[in-house]
């Protein structure tokens, strides 16, 4: 019992100076992500779950210092915002932050084509390019991770049509085991390959991205009932550019949250800025706190409830937004994520499922974020080879979630899910092989061409794809 109290209550401090921290700066600031600890020598990743105290933690500036950093170590992790639900950038030995290495090197604003280094976070590249009258077409859901780790987690937004960052890129720039650089470029094997694979090919020190004009986007937030969602889906996917669904899981509730977006040329809404920001509070209060407070005094058949008519009266609106500022929060409450893509034909045999698992078999809230996208080029994506469904599941962490989320993946198992390898999963080099089929076979061939004695391998890595 005191454990469980104590963990509340470190979960809500930190929600506490989360929030804080935000409405003070108005949303200039945001303080969870991943730190390195010079007093403690410890690196702790963004939800403060996940901890490493390497040898060396080294921030390098040029090329040249990464190369021979990487060459020189026995092991080596990469790591950028430290947004990660995993054990994946780990690493005792060295943890290569590329925090330093974080500008854009160049722009053909004919072709609108772009460089970067890796190291640069996504809220920084999205607005550079917005001063240039630049976007990128798919987005996800936050703007702290780097442009590495977009690579890593072949990055994914819910679009109903394409929908990944590696639709977009046209080269990368690699470092391999032995220091030495390959530029992989699109369309080929190794390129596929290197999206997705959680850095174990080597470290992405350069992205090259095709890019497409600013343009705005008509978002809009509405409360449905859940059975219209199932019924009418496939229309639901022809009418709006982007769509997306949050169901309160573990909670008595016949409807969710549905959020569009849609390209317009409207201008954008009067202080949609501040009106964005609003709305990332009011999100926040709704999963960190009432959500909480609901299941520690167990009513969460009527804080649900409550938490749905917040939504309905706040952010029920359209609000028209530039794109770089439309799809990603800033704000985020403590929470651990899992996340399968699931054929997308089988997203009405799947959700009631959940749902009950969650309700009636496991009696235990989360946000379920459901996303949307095409077939991924990448070999080991959440969506490799397949229209899919993007299924997410997002407890706040007053609670341990390990059980439920055991039971989860079971269930996405049973659908052929593909896990995202950026969060909790349990996947194994037998399971990947099941459903990634050849594709794995062909990665783990390119794994050992890059790196042959595993430098890149850690705990994580060895679990998901086995040692070389």
């Amino acid at each position: 019992m005191m454990r469980s109290i104590l963990r509340i209550f470190i979960t809500w401090a930190l929600d506490t100076t989360y929030l804080l921290v935000y409405i003070i700066t108005l949303g200039t600031v945001t303080i969870h992500e991943g730190k390195f600890s010079k007093l403690l020598h410890t690196y702790a990743n963004w939800n403060q779950d996940y901890f490493a105290q390497p040898k060396r933690f080294v921030a390098p500036r040029t090329e040249e210092e990464i190369r021979d950093l990487i060459k020189k170590a026995s092991k080596v992790r990469a790591v950028g915002g430290g947004h990660s639900f995993n054990g994946g950038t780990l690493c005792d030995t060295l943890m290569l932050s590329l925090d330093n290495y974080n500008k854009i090197t160049n722009i053909d604003h004919n072709k609108k084509i772009v460089k970067a280094q890796a190291g640069i976070r996504l809220r920084t590249f999205m607005k550079e390019l917005e001063a240039v009258n630049l976007c990128l077409p798919t987005l996800g859901s936050t703007n702290a991770q780097s442009l590495g780790g977009l690579v890593a987690s072949d990055l994914h937004g819910t679009r109903c049509s394409e929908g990944y960052l590696s639709d977009q890129i046209l080269s990368v720039r690699l470092v391999d085991a032995a220091g030495n650089i390959h530029t992989l470029r699109k369309g080929s094997q190794e390129m596929s390959a290197v999206c997705g694979a959680i850095g174990a090919l080597g470290v992405v020190i350069e992205v090259e991205i095709q890019c497409v004009p600013l343009y705005r986007l008509s978002k809009k937030i509405t409360i449905v009932e859940s059975k219209i969602v199932e019924q009418d889906i496939q229309k639901l996917l022809e009418k709006h550019d982007h769509l997306s669904f949050y169901y309160i899981g573990g909670v008595k509730l016949q409807t969710c949250r549905m959020n569009t977006w849609d390209q317009t040329d409207e201008a954008t809404s009067f202080l949609y800025k501040w009106r964005h920001f609003i709305q990332e509070i009011f999100d926040f209060f709704l999963c960190s706190f009432i959500l909480g407070i609901g299941r520690f005094t167990k009513a969460l058949d009527k804080f649900g409830p409550i938490g749905m008519e917040i939504m309905k009266l706040f952010m029920n609106r359209n609000l028209v937004t530039n794109a770089a500022g439309s799809f990603s929060r800033q704000l985020f409450y403590r929470h651990d994520e899992i996340e399968y893509g699931i054929p997308r034909e089988q997203f009405n045999n799947l959700m009631p499922e959940l749902l009950k698992l969650l309700r009636t078999e496991y009696a235990y809230v989360t946000i379920v974020e459901v996303r949307f996208g095409g077939a991924s080029t990448s070999l080991l994506g959440p969506g490799a080879g397949r229209e899919t469904v993007f299924i997410e599941l997002a407890p706040s962490l007053t609670a341990d979630p390990t059980g439920m989320f055991t039971a989860a993946e079971k269930l996405f198992k049973k659908y052929d899910g593909k896990p995202h390898l950026g969060k909790w999963t349990t996947a194994n080099p037998e399971y990947m092989r099941r459903v990634h089929g050849k594709n794995f076979d062909t990665f783990l061939k390119i794994r050992k061409t890059f790196d042959p004695k595993g430098k890149f391998t850690n705990a994580f890595v060895a679990q998901v794809f086995g040692d070389p």
